[in-house]
């Protein structure tokens, strides 16, 4: 009785596998079709440099790639200018260029960066150089100086 069951299953599969060739190489075995209509190429044609004119004073151009734009490390912000230059020292000793800003929006708070850096790389290579040495936490902001 086993044996009857495990030929017929057997068969069954051998069938499933039978039916899937077929239909695989019925349907998976044409070619690409060709295209039967002609091609038309249109010539381009570039505008004159008159016909190109600086924009308008309502339509809002994008700003430039400028190599002035410069990377820095948010070190800290303190509410005390005495505390963010302690901080400023510490980040000075350990070679790397900085200032202390205000807080924009704070009447009292300032904030120690570090930099500038002339990439967003440069940038975070120092963010490691200063989270290993004074376990610092710092955030790569954009800065006009």
């Amino acid at each position: 009785m086993v044996f009857k069951w495990l030929g017929l299953g057997a068969f069954l599969v051998g069938n499933i596998i039978l039916l899937s060739l077929i239909v695989y190489h019925h349907f998976g075995s044409r070619p690409a079709p060709v295209p039967t209509g002609k091609l038309e190429e249109k010539p381009q044609t570039i505008p004159p440099k008159a016909a190109i004119s600086p924009p308008t004073a309502k339509e809002h151009p994008l700003a430039p790639l400028e190599e002035g734009n410069k990377y820095g490390l948010l070190v800290g912000a303190f509410p005390d200018s005495g505390s963010a230059e302690e901080m400023l020292d510490k980040v000075r000793e350990q070679g790397e260029q900085g200032f202390i800003r205000t807080t924009p929006g704070k009447k009292n708070g300032s904030q120690v960066i570090a930099g500038p850096f002339s990439s967003r790389r440069e940038a975070y290579v120092a963010a490691i150089s200063l989270k290993n040495k004074l376990h610092l936490e710092t955030t790569i902001i954009p800065v006009s100086k």
